[in-house]
């Protein structure tokens, strides 16, 4: 019996019903390809120029939040106190690593928009010295979930008017934000969006099917893979066709196989930083799924 079933968005990369292979245009001159294994090949992607960030005053390792540094992470909370002891409305999202923050502009407008694994929220806002102010309305679905939803509703009341301060690892990829208001801190950690660490990808859509199959990876080991076969869509999200199974040995960033349930997903392919074959899979959201019995 089916569970769910959404209709994808408007397919942004057109897919071909060849399921050996199969070419994208990405911006400029990048070219990227799959392959039976699902290999992508390598692609030079343009040097990305990085803004300053304005220092704060005692001269420390952090700077202020500006607009762009912040629209280039996912925040994660990991730490959140009141006059220094543990603020519990926030714990156990913490323990569960569920409290997600990020920022982005659209059109002009800056926005952020949080979940702690109940709710989406949002809205518009703006930075002066790394301080937020909520400008505009804000947006929340309507489900309640208990202390979640608690923590949700206090959540808008402690970033409005916060001061953010970001710490930068380039190395790694990373950064550290302290949120400050009054007496309470929050601590977030920073991991570089896909799309602004590896340029943009291509859109993919999967089926996997349930059950996992005995396969030999590229280092000649024995484990188990996963079987996908590409799903074709026009451009009104109609489905019109599928390409071959195959096994899959690679790894799919924010995708839990389930041996239960027939899933299709919507995923983005990005060019491997380092140059090596496979490309870098990250899931984007679920599209159909139909429990197996």
């Amino acid at each position: 019996m089916k569970l769910l079933t959404f209709r994808p968005l408007p397919i942004t990369v057109t897919l071909t019903a060849i399921s050996i292979a199969f070419t994208a245009a990405l911006a400029g001159c990048q070219q990227v390809g799959e392959a039976v294994n699902g290999a992508v090949s390598e692609v030079h992607l343009p040097q990305k120029t990085i803004q300053p960030v304005a220092a704060l005053p005692d001269q420390s390792h952090a700077v202020y939040a500006d607009y762009q540094t912040l629209s280039k992470y996912h925040w994660r909370l990991v730490d959140a106190t009141m006059q220094g002891a543990p603020l519990q409305v926030y714990q156990d999202i913490i323990k569960n690593q569920q409290g997600s923050l990020t920022f982005s502009s659209d059109n002009g407008a800056q926005r952020y928009g949080y979940t702690f694994g109940c709710n989406s929220a949002g809205g518009e806002y703006q930075l002066e010295l790394g301080k937020v102010t909520f400008t505009g309305d804000a947006f929340s679905t309507l489900i309640h979930c208990g202390d979640l939803t608690n923590a949700e509703d206090r959540f808008a009341h402690d970033l409005d008017g916060s001061l953010l301060t970001l710490k930068i690892d380039k190395t790694n990829f990373t950064a550290e934000m302290t949120q400050s208001k009054g007496g309470l801190v929050m601590h977030w950690q920073g991991a570089m969006k896909p799309e602004v660490r590896y340029g943009k990808p291509v859109q993919l859509y999967w089926e996997i099917a349930p059950e996992k199959v005995a396969c030999v990876d590229d280092a000649g080991n024995d484990q188990l893979c996963l079987k996908v076969r590409n799903v074709n869509y026009d451009e009104q999200g109609i489905k019109t066709g599928a390409g071959a199974w195959r096994n899959f040995d690679g790894q799919i960033d924010g995708f839990k196989f389930d041996p239960n349930i027939r899933q299709i997903i919507r995923l983005n392919a990005f060019n491997n930083p380092n140059g090596e074959p496979n490309p870098y899979y990250v899931f984007d959201q679920m599209v159909e799924s139909e429990v197996i019995r």
